[in-house]
């Protein structure tokens, strides 16, 4: 059964842009509908997380790691990297972190989680998350001042795009489950040399 937010006391509260639907599958379970995705209130009482979502602007990808313990992997982020905590789901082992744009969801390992094979240390083997920052200088300090280690040192780098360069100063670290996290600022723009 469908019933549109209009009819819900807190409309005035929510953004223009999701203002759609909301779906009740059944009324334990609810969806939010967004222009840009959805997201989901798996119990009647949290519409604190339903207002709260005008802060919220889901990017259209939105990698999701599973890791081997939730309140670990949110010291690591929040507490050591300083990413702000959008919302979770405790009952679920969920979370939505962000910083400055960038988006990551943590959930914990469980049996219903989508597996494509055993997951083994480090996880992510392959892929690093590229996530770039106002002033790199912030990351180093918290790295440095939580005494984390570096995957690979602050550089400038320089990457061909076409017939410019742009220019970056980066460095990767990994998470406690082995997540390889690429930070790095934008230098600006110059043409390639000769």
């Amino acid at each position: 059964m469908r019933f549109f937010l209009k009819q819900l006391s807190f409309l005035p509260l929510l953004p223009h842009y999701c203002i759609m639907q909301l779906l009740f599958q059944p009324l334990s379970h609810k969806v939010f509908i967004f222009d840009s995705g959805h997201f989901e209130i798996n119990q009647l009482k949290n519409y604190s997380i339903a207002m709260n979502a005008d802060t919220i602007k889901f990017n259209r990808l939105i990698p999701e790691l599973l890791v081997t313990n939730i309140d670990n992997s949110k010291k690591f982020y929040m507490e050591q990297l300083g990413f702000t905590l959008e919302y979770e789901r405790e009952e679920d082992c969920f979370a939505l972190i962000s910083y400055e744009g960038a988006q990551l969801m943590l959930e914990q390992d469980s049996s219903d989680s989508w597996l494509t094979d055993q997951l083994v240390f480090p996880r992510g083997r392959g892929i690093n998350f590229q996530i770039e920052v106002n002033c790199l200088d912030d990351i180093i300090d918290k790295i440095e001042t939580n005494k984390l280690a570096y995957f690979r040192e602050p550089k400038e780098i320089w990457y061909r795009i076409n017939t410019m360069e742009e220019g970056v100063k980066e460095l990767l670290i990994q998470d406690s489950d082995g997540y390889l996290l690429r930070f790095q600022q934008y230098l600006g723009e110059r043409e390639v040399s000769q």
